[in-house]
């Protein structure tokens, strides 16, 4: 496999992809052999994986945007990432998390049954554990359970009768199927005992049967004996296709399974020199776009490969339609190149036709040498492109070899390559990564001078052991750098180095290190995956490996008291999977999660295994019941947690009709759920499975079941529409309640064109619209006349971004992932349509060149960003080079910000850029210019602790602002006032600034940021006038935060309705301290907020300024522990605007003094810091409540305009002229 950037962490040997369960011995190899060397369609809603050709839905500040855009690239990279030691290459393929393989079409499909004792013996013998836990599951009869016949009938969606012969399948279902090890022993202690599903939730997922169905010629068809708890109904044929494989969930009457006639590809693959390429492969593949997993409709569509006959022909069917796929025509040879060809969306019935004709390939070949010019046989060398766009993932896999061994004499040679520009690495553990210029190939291009030196490294060893000091023989190590985002080397580093086990003592010894930290991951069959940190070329290092452990209980009805006999069980870190003081940790904590239980047992009880010590929240849904949970549930190392009780009462359900207010028609596929719309938590609980859902029909119907007693908030989204909150619903056990008509408001839309260099129109480039707080985020992708259109938006200020740049994969700097990247910012009104060009065509404009140096000397591969302040913000990344130069072309004139991340940075303690250097620079319109920047060495460290007891506190937002003269200048910083840096508190309470200047900072510790994030309940602590001195370590800081309270309410107009979006501050009265000059918290669909962390006190809250009055709120008494509510209501008021006529606006600082005392019109909000309702040229001072003002404008002390101003409710809008009277 390809390595690549966010490569899944290693897993133990018993975390492989689920397979079919076939009869035993030789017959059961041959099979999974047979489905493994094919493919077929994917689908990667909920991570399934179905083999037969079916189509599907298929699943703050200014710092930050860098971060969520990384975000995105991780999530993507991790949805597309086949889950094992590798890349790209075959991710696309490798859809699926595991799911029960669907039967090929031509495959023979064999109905299992149930198996005795000794007809597995076998498997027992080979040690495959997989094959075993098949094996087991099918002998303890997991299907003994009510049976009934279902009939059904074969429904053409055109109307029209089924075709004859069709080969129609049920197969078992399990849902979330997820593969974990067994116990051997555990097992065989319930076959002895006769318990049958105490934990066999273990090999339950990895049972697929299937039996064959016969149709009559109507389409009508009996439904054999099925387990009642799900099946699905799959239907095989060259003629027609199911859009999605029927689920029969064990309560219909009746099952009709809808059909499309498909279409046929047929083909002719032919030599440069016209002959036919006989054993030429073919595969479609539609566009993926992997950032679709936003929409919860991400599709995924592989046609199966065939392969040409001796003339060259080949035939694909059925190929579904209405759906624009590419071909990827190849050479099983591997010597010429493969090709891409571009199918349009067929027609039912269609046969459509191609001829392909190949071309020869590149080949990139070379030799491997040692230190003293010694061929070295034997070592891994990876091919991977230069760089990798995640929004034409479709165009991956046209290289059929892209690892190979080196032969005796050191040689290795890649053939058949298509053009472009790739890296060959050498990844050993013997020897330190080598990796080759970034190497171009084009029209056949034969290079065989491909040098790479395999050099020895520091020397990393240690030994794996258990927690009784035992040797861990079964355990597999892997060494690399540890996870950076600022560093590409160790976000790739962990897919080339491989994976090796330990001697007989435990003992593993490394030597193809730099002298440096490695972080050290261990895995073992029975124990909990686990890593170190260590220096290589140090001392012997020991990884102490935690046994796994269960979590064991029972699960009783509230209805009748019984037990509950078929229920699943969910297991997630009481902490959530995505913590801000580990995000690097992000990909691990994913990959690591427990996969949910599926329990049968007619005593109720159950055992989650495999589970690891720590405190989980635990949650059990049953069909009819609403779900249970029990939370900070402690898993001891040596005991797990046993005696777990749940009790299940009977479930409420809603149902609803969704509508668009503007058409008064029904919304098909809109999503209900519990869950929340905001951008951060929409992932957590697609990460966690912590929502339950509904989708409407296409009357727009809706029926939301498995809901408990306690008040709950409904989220209803449509891509089409803007998002809506309900009110709090109140429920009994077993009520139905009938909400009526959901009406969701159309909102705004940004739509546009997006062309290539040349003015090209781009098709499939994914365009996401990001709301200024991060909150929510849109997209859609490009037609073939590269337009889009983002729908269903709320007034705002958005970010409009292009996500297909590139992963530039030969640059060691985070920014050689987006340095390509291209956005624009939009300003919406609401119900507004803007339209937003997205072009890669750059005319004219300024160079901006420099050197980025330390005391220490250039700073290569640091990270470099420049933001336009006025004229409209945009954003560009880039990175300096090897001796620390960068470049920024075609800037257009205007205020600009320049911001550098030295490679070195730490991230503050986890999450994201602590303290980047702060350069502002004027652009002014000349050919090129000159900005060179040094870096300070200041450093500023703390700690954050509780001021009762000194617990160390983790995942606490930390705050930098720097309050002397000295500070950068710009609209930005002085919006954020004086914000230099952000960072997170670690497990151990830690924080820290780097590349500070001399100055004096203020440290405020508490609270969350703009997409949410925090740590709640401690109230926020400011610490003033620390001293920070160039080159040197400030003294460690003591943070101590006491316990905090919080306030919350709701926000309306006057005439009643809530308002969304309404920013809100807070002031603490006794130090009047606003919390923060951004607003960082805003009120909900509901029009609900909620201002937490603040200390115990008294309180002034601000409110409005954008599209309602700046309200102030005095006197609202905060206790710690404990929430003060507080509505508001707001009026419309007037916007003021100040027209700086001869002056430059930011000279000019404008003061409103009203008959209550100064407002505080220092208060920004994200939408206005990115000049949301702004006019250009003008100060916009903000929305007033009507009444009499003094007005005063400031240019330094200098007051260059005063007047007085009488403000009414009839004039929306005033401009003030200075020099003239308003």
């Amino acid at each position: 496999m390809t390595p690549g950037p966010f490569d899944p962490h290693p897993r133990a040997p018993h975390a492989r992809a689920p397979r079919p369960l076939h009869p035993p011995g030789a017959a059961r190899r041959a099979i999974a052999t047979s489905s493994r060397a094919r493919s077929g369609l994917s689908r990667r809603r909920r991570q399934t994986a179905l083999t037969q050709p079916q189509v599907g839905s298929a699943l703050g500040s200014l710092l930050g945007l860098a971060l969520v855009l990384g975000l995105l690239a991780a999530v993507a990279w991790l949805l597309i990432s086949p889950g094992g030691d590798g890349g790209p290459a075959g991710a696309v393929g490798g859809v699926g998390g595991g799911a029960p393989d669907m039967q090929l079409p031509g495959m023979p499909v064999t109905q299992t049954e149930r198996l005795a004792p000794d007809e597995f013996a076998d498997e027992l013998a080979t040690g495959d554990e997989l094959a075993t836990a098949q094996a087991i599951a099918d002998m303890l009869a997991l299907n003994d359970y009510a049976r009934r016949e279902i009939p059904g009938r074969l429904v053409m969606r055109d109307g029209g009768r089924p075709p004859e012969a069709l080969a129609l399948y049920a197969r078992t279902w399990r849902p979330d199927p997820e593969v974990r090890r067994i116990s051997m022993q555990t097992l065989g202690d319930q076959m002895s005992e006769g318990q049958r599903g105490l934990s066999l939730g273990d090999t339950s997922d990895l049972i697929t049967r299937a039996t064959r169905i016969e149709a009559d010629a109507d389409g009508s068809f009996v439904m054999p004996n099925f387990p009642l708890d799900g099946a699905f109904i799959q239907v095989e044929s060259e003629l027609v296709y199911q859009p999605e494989p029927l689920r029969y969930a064990g309560d219909e009457d009746e099952l009709l399974v809808l059909l499309t006639r498909a279409a046929v590809i047929e083909g002719t693959v032919r030599r440069p020199d016209g002959s036919p390429l006989a054993g030429a492969t073919a595969k479609g593949i539609n566009r993926v776009d992997p950032y679709a997993f936003l929409d919860e409709g991400m599709l995924v569509v592989e046609l199966a490969r065939v392969e040409a006959d001796e003339q060259g022909l080949f035939r694909m069917a059925p190929v579904p339609v209405g759906i624009s796929l590419k071909l990827h025509v190849g050479d099983r040879e591997g010597a010429l190149q493969s090709a891409l060809v571009e199918v349009p969306e067929l027609a039912p019935g269609e046969r459509w036709q191609v001829e392909v004709t190949l071309v020869a390939g590149c080949t990139l070949a070379g030799r491997v040498l040692d230190e003293q010019d010694a061929p070295v046989q034997g070592l891994t060398v990876h091919l991977q492109p230069a760089s990798i766009n995640l929004s034409r993932l479709d165009e991956l896999g046209r290289v059929a070899n892209d690892e190979q061994e080196t032969d005796s004499a050191g040689a290795f040679a890649f053939t058949g390559l298509p053009d472009g520009a790739y890296l060959i690495m050498l990844g050993s553990t013997d020897y330190l990564l080598t990796r080759s210029e970034r190497l171009e190939v084009s029209g056949g291009e034969q290079r065989d001078d491909i040098l790479l030196l395999a050099e020895l490294g520091a020397t990393l060893r240690g030994r794996v052991l258990d927690a009784d000091g035992e040797p861990i023989t079964s355990a597999l190590i892997r060494a690399a750098a540890p996870p950076s985002f600022m560093s590409m080397r160790a976000s790739t580093e962990r897919g080339l180095r491989p994976q090796v086990p330990v001697d007989e003592q435990g003992r593993f010894s490394f030597s193809g290190y730099e002298p440096e930290k490695v972080r050290v991951w261990a895995t073992a069959p029975g124990f909990v995956n686990t890593h170190l940190d260590a220096q290589a070329g140090g001392e012997e290092i020991v990884l102490e490996m935690q046994r796994e452990t269960a979590i064991s209980g029972i699960a009783m009805s509230l209805v009748d008291g019984e037990p509950l006999t078929e229920y699943t069980l969910r297991a997630t870190p009481s902490g959530g999977l995505f913590s801000m003081s580990a995000m690097l940790e992000m990909e691990e904590r994913m990959t690591n999660r427990i996969a949910p239980l599926h329990v049968r047992d007619a005593l109720g009880r159950f055992s989650m295994p495999a589970v690891p010590p720590g405190t989980y929240d635990l949650h059990v849904s049953a069909k009819g019941f609403a779900r249970a949970s029990q939370l900070e549930v402690e898993v001891l190392p040596s005991e797990g947690a046993r005696g777990v009780i749940f009790m299940v009462q009977e479930a409420a359900s809603v149902v609803g009709t969704v509508i668009s207010s503007r058409s008064g028609l029904p919304l098909a596929e809109a999503t209900v759920s519990t869950g929340r719309t905001d951008m951060m938590s929409a992932w957590t609980d697609a990460f966690e499975g912590g929502k339950l859902s509904a989708r409407s029909d296409t009357e727009g119907r809706f029926e939301l079941s498995g809901l408990g007693t306690e008040p709950v908030s409904l989220s209803v989204s449509h891509r089409t529409h803007q998002p809506l909150t309900m009110e709090k619903l109140a429920l009994r056990p077993g009520q139905q309640l009938d909400v009526g008509l959901v009406r969701l408001s159309t909102g705004g839309a940004i739509w546009g064109r997006v062309t290539d260099e040349r003015g090209r129109p781009e098709p499939g480039v994914s365009i996401m619209a990001a709301e200024a707080t991060g909150k929510s985020m849109r997209r859609d992708s490009t037609d073939e006349q590269g337009m889009y259109r983002v729908e269903g938006l709320a007034p705002g200020s958005y970010s409009v971004i292009r996500m297909d740049f590139s992963m530039s994969m030969d640059s060691d700097s985070a920014a050689g992932f987006m340095q390509d990247m291209l956005f624009e910012t939009a300003s919406l009104a609401a119900d507004e349509e803007l339209r937003v060009d997205l072009s890669k065509v750059r005319e004219g404009g300024t160079r901006l060149a420099g050197l980025v140096s330390s005391a220490a000397g250039p700073e290569a591969d640091a990270v470099v960003w420049i933001v336009r302040e006025t004229g409209g913000t945009a954003t560009r990344f880039g990175s300096t080079n090897a001796v620390g130069e960068y470049h920024f072309d075609n800037l257009q004139p205007g205020r600009w910000l320049l911001q550098v991340l030295p490679s070195g940075e730490t991230f503050g303690g986890g999450g994201q850029p602590s303290s980047p250097v702060i350069e502002p620079v004027v652009i002014g319109g000349q050919p090129s210019q000159r900005l060179d920047v040094d870096v300070p060495g200041g450093v500023l460290r703390g700690l954050v602790l509780a001021a009762q007891g000194g617990e160390l506190l983790e995942n606490v937002r930390v705050v930098l602002e720097r309050t002397d003269d000295g500070r950068p200048s710009s609209r930005f910083m002085d919006a954020l006032g004086g914000r230099v840096g952000e960072a997170w508190s670690n497990a151990r309470g830690e924080f820290q600034f780097q590349h500070l200047p001399t100055g004096s900072y203020t440290v405020i510790a508490g609270g969350q940021n703009i997409v949410g994030l925090g740590q709640a309940g401690w109230g926020t602590r400011r610490v003033e006038n620390i001293s920070v001195s160039d080159g040197s370590v400030g003294l460690t800081l003591k943070v101590e935060l006491e316990p905090g309270g919080a306030i919350s309410g709701r926000v309306s107009d006057s005439r009643g309705k809530h308002l969304s979006g309404v920013p809100v501050w807070g002031r603490n009265d006794a130090t009047g301290q606003w919390l923060a000059n951004l607003a960082e918290v805003s009120t909900d669909g509901t029009g609900s907020y909620s201002l937490n962390s603040l200390g115990a006190g008294s309180w002034t809250l601000a409110l409005g300024g954008e599209t309602h009055a700046l309200t102030l709120v005095s006197g609202i008494i905060v206790n710690a522990g404990s929430e003060a509510t507080r509505d508001v209501t707001l009026k419309d008021g007037v916007e003021v605007f100040v027209d700086p006529g001869p002056y430059d606006p930011y000279e000019l600082l404008p003061l409103v003094l009203g008959p209550d005392g100064r407002l505080p019109t220092q208060l920004v909000s994200m939408n206005q810091l990115l000049g949301a309702g702004a006019q250009a040229g003008h100060i916009r001072v903000g929305r007033v409540l009507p009444g009499a003002y003094e007005l005063s404008v400031l240019r330094g002390s200098e007051v260059v305009h005063q007047a007085n101003i009488k403000l009414s409710g009839g004039e929306p809008r005033l401009t003030i002229v200075l020099g003239q009277d308003p």
